[in-house]
């Protein structure tokens, strides 16, 4: 069975793509600042191909792309990730190499659910749908995600940020009173579920 968590090629610093700050928290409620500032939705299901390394963090992103992202560090609390692939079917099997470490076929990887099936069957991976209902708004540069989220029948919601830049992240945490919630990206909530 191939191991799907080897060291990505790709990940070399010199070949970066954009990365941004990203935080991250799960609440009952977004803060009340925020109930009435969404200004886009939308609904989807994401699949998200959990391994035990938390430093990738690889999905099909409404059924129609793969994505694959790297967390780069961690200051203060506050993660930078970066995108290394984001690509819409069909893929290419080079695609999928690095962002599964999978040599598949191109039949594989023409089509969403024959990359799931073959990444099922393949890879160490545990492999989880997400149904989202995502708001979206923005507070200065910074991205602000709230999502309600049904993972396996169960109900959460996550509130994320996602900022270039980590002083302006930093003072936004704080003007609403989340500096000192903890940081859990997807991949860290779903292997605390037992994915």
């Amino acid at each position: 069975m191939a191991y799907a968590d080897a060291p990505l090629v790709s990940t070399d610093l010199l070949t970066r793509k954009a990365s941004a700050w990203v935080f991250r928290t799960w609440m009952d409620t977004p803060p009340d600042a925020l109930l009435d500032e969404w200004t886009d939705e939308e609904i989807r299901t994401d699949t998200y191909f959990v391994s035990p390394l938390s430093r990738w963090l690889l999905k099909l992103t409404g059924g129609e792309t793969l994505e694959l992202k790297v967390n780069l560090e961690t200051r203060d609390g506050l993660e930078r990730w970066t995108t290394e692939v984001n690509e819409t079917f069909p893929l290419s099997p080079r695609i999928v190499h690095e962002a599964t470490s999978l040599h598949l076929s191109d039949y594989a990887c023409q089509q969403p659910e024959r990359l799931k099936t073959f990444i099922d069957l393949c890879s160490n991976f545990s492999m989880v749908d997400v149904h989202k209902h995502v708001r979206l708004t923005t507070i200065g540069s910074t991205r602000l995600e709230w999502s309600t989220v049904n993972i396996a029948g169960e109900q959460f919601a996550t509130l994320a940020f996602q900022a270039d830049e980590l002083e302006e992240l930093k003072r936004i945490l704080s003007l609403l009173g989340l500096q000192h919630e903890k940081n859990c990206d997807f991949g860290q909530f779903l292997r605390a579920m037992g994915y």
